[in-house]
């Protein structure tokens, strides 16, 4: 009996440690998450939370999302350790949450005058160790002083780190606006009674830089950035009449901060709402520009609006595309004027976009179709002669600011094919070449007649048709967000 006795104190002793050591089991098993890899190239980590066998599985993220797949959709499953659900080697680039940039710069003018420095901030997201994307502000001032140019930015950054040291070479590719802040300037000519003054509106700028880079970590959420490049400023708004773009070559060097060690990759999305931004080139040498909000309705298809500039660019040495106004008196004599041409025009944009992703696959090709309207962002096409202003004379004074009052809109369509790449599992970089089939600028004509103080005259003008279809090429980021995700399922 006392034999028995003490069998079973031992049996209760193991029942007891095997019960107390339970959740320590438990709790070693959640700590094995399973990374799951679809034949697409998503990855997946998470913990499987149900298995059909030949069916599909269902799958848990650390952010409590639950998702299903068909089975026939899986490559492999495989177990990976990971602590507190990141995972471990800093495998995605080191960078969690937001980036804060910090940097100055200095900028040359490329055909002589003075230089400005430039001191600015950026906020965006590193989504994975190659490609990050984000906005920027700052202030940027001549070294002869005077009020600052305020820059508003998007900024796309690719790094391709080397080796273990992970110095990172690359580029940034930055698209933005630049507001003048110094308004009106006066000048004057002349002196004493024969002093006068006249005012000039400063234009605001569209900016396009390029600049190769280097990206060096200090530590662990620290990384000192340098970058030697070019940057063009294109004058635009009511100031800009008469001015020419300019370049400048730039040198910027900063700071990067950001959090530590990365969060898992968060699964493809099939649908969800889309942010993107994309520029290029429209009838080289001239730039096209836009920003797009789409809903991607499924795998392969997505469709929304966008907000865009484009510039077109005439041959200076083209005679057909200047007007001619010619003005015969009745004293016989004839005078003619050549009405010229803005040498560059800047269209606003606005259109509707479908996009089609042929394959599920991390590479694909894609056709896409804009369907807008464009209008000019010039205050005008022509300029008037100005012996036809200094003739003072009321009909001719109208048909002067008549041409002078000359705008343009009209409709596009623009179909185009090429390749996206899914950088991230819900960031896609697009390059696209097309062709953009756009409403020309009519021709306009028109004629009047009257009497001055000492003759007669009859006037009549022309101005010439523009074309505007060119081909096209475009390079951008667009990134598909949770919101909406769940629609329609």
């Amino acid at each position: 009996m006392e034999r028995k006795s003490i069998v079973n104190a031992g049996m209760k002793r193991m029942l007891i440690l095997i019960v107390a050591a339970m959740p320590l089991v438990g709790a070693s098993a959640q700590s094995q998450r399973e990374t799951v890899y679809l034949h697409n190239g998503s990855v997946i980590k998470g913990e499987v939370i149900e298995a059909v066998p030949g069916e599909s599985i269902k799958v848990k993220t650390a952010d409590g999302s639950i998702f299903v797949y068909d089975m026939a959709d899986v490559e492999r499953i495989a177990k990976e350790q990971e602590a507190d659900g990141y995972v471990a080697g800093n495998s995605r680039g080191g960078h969690r949450g937001l980036d804060f940039l910090l940097d100055v710069g200095y900028g040359v003018p490329t055909e002589g005058g003075k230089g400005f420095a430039t001191a600015e901030i950026g906020l965006g997201k590193r989504f994975n160790k190659n490609f990050y994307f984000g906005i920027g502000s700052g202030a940027w001032v001549s070294v002869d002083g005077g009020k600052p140019l305020v820059p508003v930015t998007a900024d796309f950054r690719a790094m391709f780190p080397v080796g273990r040291a992970r110095v990172a070479p690359g580029g940034t590719f930055r698209l933005g606006y630049v507001f003048n802040t110094e308004g009106d300037k006066t000048f004057s000519v002349g002196s004493g009674r024969y002093r006068e003054s006249f005012k000039v509106e400063m234009p605001n700028y569209f900016m396009l830089e390029i600049m190769p880079s280097v990206e060096i970590p200090l530590s662990s959420k620290v990384d000192f950035n340098v970058a030697l490049g070019y940057m063009h400023l294109i004058p635009v708004g009511d100031g800009s009449d008469g001015m020419d773009g300019s370049g400048y070559f730039m040198s910027r060097v900063g700071f990067g901060f950001h959090k530590g060690a990365a969060k898992p990759m968060k699964p493809v999305r099939d649908r969800g709402f889309q942010w993107g931004i994309e520029g290029g080139t429209f009838d080289v040498p001239d730039f096209n520009t836009g920003i797009v909000l789409s809903y991607k309705w499924n795998k392969n298809l997505s469709f929304g609006v966008g907000f865009g500039l484009d510039s077109k660019c005439m041959d200076y040495d083209d005679e057909s595309r200047h007007g001619v106004m010619t003005t015969a008196f009745s004293d016989g004599s004839l005078q003619e004027g050549r009405i010229w041409a803005e040498d560059q025009l800047y269209f606003y944009k606005f259109f509707a976009r479908g996009t089609w992703r042929f394959l599920d696959y991390r590479i694909s090709p894609i056709v896409s179709c804009d369907l807008g309207v464009r209008w000019l962002a010039n205050d005008n096409i022509y300029n008037c002669p100005y012996s036809i202003r200094d003739l003072e004379v009321d009909a001719l004074t109208a048909m002067a600011d008549e041409i002078d009052s000359q705008s343009y809109s009209g409709f596009y369509f623009s179909p185009a094919v090429g390749f996206s790449l899914r950088t991230a599992n819900n960031l896609y970089l697009e390059a696209k070449i097309g062709y953009s089939f756009s409403s020309a600028i009519k021709e306009k004509s028109g004629s009047a007649a009257g009497r001055g103080r000492f003759y007669e005259y009859e006037c009549s003008y022309t101005t010439p048709k523009r074309k505007l279809s060119a081909p096209f090429f475009s390079i951008g980021l667009t990134h598909t967000f949770r919101l909406g995700s769940n629609w329609g399922k």
